[in-house]
């Protein structure tokens, strides 16, 4: 009997071993955020990557071959290429966007907000890394940072003489030397903030988060404040003698007499929250906050709609609370789904659209953003308050939960811990202050974090007291970690994956099918699975705890796995500027771990209605059904060893089931069907 059950288990898996992966509604990417235009050619930097137009902008199509991440946000043009920005470094392409490469390794992994160019040397303005500087085209890259320590470069302009660095919350700076020193050049300016800088006439124009602006003739040493008031401007554009405003809710306005008058020039205009302005000798373009770009011809007197097909967002976190899958992207904002991903519901209490990291435990849903902190949600993450109280950083990287705590990486000060689910944080004082966290991973009693700068860092007691993992000595970053049982797996930036089972003391690559320069990109443990995802829309498996793996196939070929999250019985992956994708756990699991030691007994599995749970010589054992939740869903007691449950109530899905006495405890899965 017991060899008869054992094939039939076998058998229906063989059946549906064939992944079916199907991409769900959403989230839609948003956001057209910089232009550049050079000849007939005009590239836009949107939330779904490079659009690219060939004819003057009369027709639009994405061109994302070779971008890692697609969540892009600046544009240049030097030596024969095109530059592109997001936040994994710096691409460029010599073929018009057809094909691109990565411009040097030196920014791989850190968000470029901002390019631009003087004398053929390119300058890139990052997030938490400063400002760099490339003699060589892209080819290599140097930091630059003599006298500006400003956290966030939101802005870079060049003139004929100078480079304009504007920041976040520290004012602009000015280098008269390509960037070797740098100078606060406030004069005049009572703005901290500002959003743009655009030089243009012999005048230097800036607007600012406040909405005051700004016109300097001086070359930044003074600044009064623009005669017109405008207000929101995200950025500016020139042709010719016309000097262009885009305004976020006002549409675009025009000045003809170098920034001392100003006109609307809204006709025709289908969309006013603008975020991008390019213009050249024969149109004027439009980026809006709905990814759309308008199109107004110099000699119209009316705009039209150049590009309005929807696209995805790049999903950079998953997370389940209750009978929500919540989805955080990189650019576009927070949604979350009720309905299996059928409908997608965008989330307006957050204050940016950027989030790095997304976590649920003890009934709190926590989201860390890139300059605004840690958001809090108790209505399974349907809207969300602030919850920064302690924290030290406004770049939330990473956030996990241990047992009732819940730890929060930040992208430059350290590793925080909360243990009244975020309304309060205090400090890790045994990691450095000063260290950026990329990734972290918890088993409920056992916690592992990793630096920047891929140091290692574990605690065994929830975090009570912490070790540095001197063992850990690999060249690459690591982008994910995670638990499974006694293994604890870390995937890294073009390293492979490697895993420890003696808690981090000596580390080893996997064996089999994961490519030891794969870039890993996520990790997710759920009892006896783990799977992996890169950067090249790979997915990897393990179905025995990570003892042996397969290859699982791509998901989006080419298209990086930024996350992986199970829920309802369907496993989701995060894609690079795809959205969400799910497929049923059980057309990817290819066999069953049907029990432990063979001691443990469920049949039928799959099932319906009923299953008998059978324990050998288990007297006085319970049984748990967990769900994937993590929640125990079925419990009783063993009679001599035997129990026979009613499922029929059971939502389709893996479940696990635990049977357990004074002396030993029983593993195994369950498929409901």
């Amino acid at each position: 009997m017991k060899r008869t059950i054992f094939i039939s288990v076998i058998l229906i898996f063989a059946a549906s071993a064939t992944a079916q992966w199907q991409p769900t509604s959403g989230p839609d990417g948003k956001f057209v955020r910089s232009f550049i235009c050079d000849s007939n050619f005009v590239y836009a930097a949107t939330g779904g990557g490079a659009l690219v137009s060939s004819d003057f902008g009369n027709t639009w199509a994405y061109s994302n071959i070779g971008l890692e991440s697609c969540d892009t946000k600046s544009l240049t043009l030097a030596g024969g290429y095109v530059y592109i920005s997001g936040d994994n470094g710096v691409f460029r392409s010599s073929d018009h966007g057809n094909n691109w490469e990565r411009a040097g390794n030196e920014l791989q992994g850190i968000y470029v907000k901002t390019l631009t160019v003087r004398n053929d040397t390119i300058f890139a303005g990052t997030y938490l890394h400063g400002i760099f500087r490339s003699d060589d085209f892209g080819n290599s890259w140097t930091p630059i940072n003599n006298g500006i320590s400003a956290a966030y470069i939101y802005y870079l302009e060049s003139d004929t003489n100078n480079i304009y660095a504007a920041t976040y919350l520290q004012g602009l700076y000015r280098s008269t030397d390509m960037g070797n020193n740098w100078t606060l050049c406030n004069s005049g300016i009572a703005v901290t903030s500002i959003m743009s800088v655009h030089a243009f006439g012999g005048k230097i124009f800036a607007s600012t988060l406040s909405s005051t602006n700004y016109v300097s003739d001086d070359a930044g040493t003074t600044w009064s404040t623009l005669s017109t008031s405008l207000s929101s401007i995200k950025g500016f554009a020139h042709s010719g003698s016309n000097l262009y405003a885009a305004l976020y809710g006002s549409g675009v306005y025009l000045s003809s007499d170098t920034g001392t008058t100003w006109s609307a020039i809204n006709s025709g205009l289908s969309e006013t929250d603008l975020w991008a302005i390019g213009a050249i000798d024969s149109a004027v373009f439009a980026g809006a906050g709905s990814g759309h770009i308008l199109v107004r011809e110099q000699n119209a007197s009316a705009w039209a709609m150049g590009y309005n097909n929807p696209f995805k967002a790049c999903v950079g976190a998953l997370a389940t609370s209750e009978s929500n899958l919540i989805a955080s992207t990189h650019g576009s904002g927070l949604h979350y789904t009720s309905d299996f991903g059928n409908t997608w519901t965008k989330d307006n209490t957050i204050g940016t659209v950027e989030i790095r990291s997304l976590s649920a435990g003890n009934g709190w849903v926590l989201a860390g953003t890139d300059m605004l902190g840690l958001y809090r949600s108790s209505n399974n993450g349907t809207s969300f308050s602030t919850g920064n109280n302690g924290l030290g950083s406004s770049w939330i990287q990473c956030i996990a939960w241990c047992g009732t705590k819940a730890y929060a990486g930040s992208g430059e000060a350290g590793l925080y811990v909360s243990a009244n689910n975020g309304s309060s944080w205090s400090q890790v004082s045994s990691i450095p202050a000063n260290k950026g966290m990329n990734a972290i991973a918890s088993d409920g009693n056992s916690i592992l974090t990793a630096t920047m700068d891929s140091l290692l860092y574990f605690s065994n007691n929830s975090g009570t007291s912490w070790a540095e993992l001197s063992n850990w000595a690999k060249a690459d970053k690591i982008n994910s970690l995670a638990f499974c049982y006694n293994l604890i797996f870390a995937g890294t930036q073009n390293n492979g994956l490697y895993f420890s089972n003696d808690s981090g003391a000596s580390w080893s690559h996997v064996s089999s099918s994961v490519p030891d320069s794969a870039n890993i990109l996520s990790l997710l443990s759920y009892f006896n699975l783990v799977f992996a995802g890169d950067s090249d829309g790979n997915l990897y498996l393990s179905e025995n705890s990570g003892n042996t793996w397969s290859h699982s196939g791509s998901i989006v070929n080419g298209k990086s796995i930024f996350a992986l999250q199970i829920s309802e019985g369907s496993l989701y992956a995060g894609i690079d500027a795809n959205g969400v994708w799910s497929c049923p756990l059980s057309s990817l699991i290819t066999s069953i771990d049907n029990c432990s030691t063979e001691k443990i007994r469920i049949f039928p599995n799959p099932a319906k209605y009923f299953i008998e749970i059978g324990v050998a010589g288990a007297d006085n054992s319970t049984y748990q059904i967990i769900d994937m939740q993590g929640r125990i869903v079925k419990q009783g007691k063993l009679d001599n060893g035997f129990a026979l449950v009613d499922i029929s109530s059971l939502a389709k899905g893996i479940y696990s089931i635990v049977c357990r006495n004074s002396k030993t405890i029983f593993r195994g899965n369950l498929i409901r069907e």
